[in-house]
């Protein structure tokens, strides 16, 4: 991402960005700022699939920070375009070089430590970013900076400064590190931000509950972490976001990034914000075909602060040939018209008379029991259908025509409010 370091100091000294932090009675408005936002996208899809390297290489004008080494608890993978398979590679040996086809243009490197007592080590760090350089330069990759990664506790703030201002010394090399919304504020955190060039807030994390369900991104949350942080912060601040879903650990629902919720945000933002925040950086970079991210469409909207719109449609049609059913049946099928996802519906199968038989024929439904003259079909978990061509989901057989309700969840809703 571009860096640009000098203006935290001033910013922190600045009364009225303080101010719309913490509150100081009747002091001035706060200095705004409506530049352009920047915008970056990580790439941390582990492999490289030919999707993957297509979304890379038209990634519509946000810089591209590309995940190209992991450490775990056992060994280093080393992922990305450095293999020509596009497969991770696990604990290289010494002489094995990179075969993969370079990225055009300029991007950052990401690398992620998963155990914060490897990352707080100095060499393993500086020489875990020389490593990358090399390779890269081997490659004729071009290299705006390194993102580093660790899941770092709260009491070792200081301890991570050192390491990452090594790092960034050793290697002569513009350095960015990716922070949580615990950090922000407590002892070390500026000391942490003095010694980077660049830092990235990443307010969403693991599902957190809230009276609507789990979701990723609590915005009230998200906000005050913002602007503590570009108020304390003595590096420009980037500000991550999710465009992903996750599977919730327990229950097994989808937990997603609602595009309605985060493109409001994302629009008041471009209006006007702190000069501090520097830019939005983009976790992850939607991939066509990969139905755990936004599609490119809603990504490039919501970018905008604009609201993507789709609409859902429920219709009965004759079913498939390979269904072998009689030419009295009927098959419900359900498709999404627009860039967005939308969730999978409840759908009550109605007749005014005689006999009627739905039988789900997507595993993701069940039939529940009737409601009146209708069969209610229900899923099992919180899904999402991607846009595109229509999926069937039951089977119907009934003496008259059926017709096919949408059933609204109320709470849902609430929880799009």
């Amino acid at each position: 991402m571009p860096i640009d370091r000098g203006v935290g100091v001033v910013r922190k000294c600045a009364v009225g960005t303080v101010c719309w932090v913490v509150g100081c009675g009747a002091a001035p408005e706060p200095a705004w700022s409506d530049a352009p936002l920047q915008h970056s996208a990580y790439v941390w899809q582990r492999a490289w699939s030919p999707e993957v390297r297509a979304a890379v290489a038209s990634a519509d004008g946000a810089e591209r920070v590309v995940l190209v080494r992991e450490a775990d608890a056992a060994s280093t993978v080393w992922t990305g375009f450095w293999s020509a398979d596009g497969q991770p590679v696990r604990n290289p040996p010494a002489t094995w070089a990179p075969s993969g086809e370079a990225p055009a243009g300029e991007v950052a490197l990401a690398l992620r430590w998963n155990d914060p007592t490897t990352a707080l080590q100095a060499g393993v760090v500086s020489g875990g970013v020389a490593a990358v350089l090399e390779r890269a330069r081997a490659m004729g990759v071009g290299v705006s900076s390194v993102h580093l990664d660790a899941d770092i506790p709260t009491g070792r703030l200081a301890d991570w400064a050192a390491v990452v201002r090594g790092a960034a010394r050793d290697n002569n090399v513009k350095v960015a590190v990716l922070t949580l919304v615990d950090h922000v504020g407590k002892p070390g955190w500026e000391t942490l931000t003095d010694a980077v060039d660049a830092v990235v807030v990443q307010v969403h994390s693991v599902p957190i509950a809230t009276k609507g369900g789990p979701v990723l991104l609590d915005l009230p949350t998200a906000d005050r972490a913002l602007r503590h942080a570009v108020a304390t912060s003595a590096a420009p601040v980037w500000l991550a976001l999710p465009t992903h879903t996750l599977t919730h650990a327990t229950t097994g629902a989808a937990v997603r990034a609602e595009p309605a919720l985060v493109a409001p945000w994302v629009g008041e933002l471009i209006r006007r914000h702190p000069p501090g925040l520097a830019g939005v950086v983009w976790f992850r970079l939607p991939v066509e075909g990969d139905d755990d991210t936004w599609t490119t469409e809603t990504w490039a909207a919501v970018r905008a602060g604009t609201v993507p719109e789709s609409t859902l449609s429920v219709v009965l049609e004759h079913p498939p040939v390979e269904w072998g059913a009689g030419p009295s049946a009927r098959a419900v099928m359900v498709a999404v018209d627009g860039p967005d996802h939308r969730w999978l519906p409840t759908l009550d199968v109605c007749v005014d008379t005689g006999r009627l038989l739905v039988a789900p024929t997507d595993p993701r439904y069940r039939e529940r029991p009737r409601v009146g003259d209708c069969v209610r079909l229900t899923p099992r978990t919180d899904s999402l259908l991607a846009p595109g061509g229509q999926e069937p989901v039951a089977l119907v057989l009934a003496e008259h025509t059926p017709r096919v309700v949408v059933v609204e969840n109320p709470e849902r809703a609430e929880a799009l409010q």
